[in-house]
């Protein structure tokens, strides 16, 4: 439905470049994001106003996106961005560029609504980390940006056992 990858791809797509990454020791970042209120646009347009919501935020992030980044559907609302060759200072800069993105889009049907998202970012951790665990320290930092505010980022911090991150906007 909205041109992006299944949450299986995705992860396969995932191990593919963590892979990649232990032979080139080229960085590589995961994006995480998450529609805001997006059950309230649900709720008060309806889910055929919400799906169009869904693609229209999908083809915005596609657009902003480098050649050979990957975006995942994970579920419901949430997104996964792969960024290969990409540290964290550059997965920022992305980051940032899609949040603004997805902010300028203009629905006419959507009335009193604003469309925003809010992001996790995470480095590859190559030290001790599996797709899964890099997916968690990801999410932990996307729920962080929610409870923040909404329509900003966080960043997960490799070197910090409580994942506390940095938060920006």
């Amino acid at each position: 439905m909205t041109g992006a990858w299944s949450r299986r791809a995705f992860l396969e797509q995932a191990e593919n470049e963590v892979a990649r990454h232990k032979r080139s020791g080229k960085p590589l970042s995961l994006a995480l994001y998450d529609l805001d209120h997006f059950k309230s646009i649900n709720d008060r347009h309806g889910h055929p106003q919400g799906d169009i919501v869904l693609k229209r935020t999908a083809a915005t992030v596609t657009s902003a996106m480098r050649s050979g980044e990957i975006l995942g559907r994970i579920g419901g609302e949430e997104f996964a961005i792969l960024l290969p060759e990409t540290d964290e200072a550059a997965a920022v800069v992305a980051v940032e560029r899609y949040r603004q993105a997805i902010a300028a889009i203009e629905m006419e049907n959507l009335t009193g609504c604003r469309i925003s998202a809010s992001f996790g970012i995470a480095a590859w951790d190559a030290s001790h980390e599996t797709v899964e665990a890099w997916m968690g320290r990801t999410d932990a930092a996307l729920y962080r940006a929610k409870e923040m505010g909404r329509n900003r980022y966080d960043v997960a911090r490799q070197d910090n056992d409580n994942n506390v991150g940095a938060s920006q906007r």
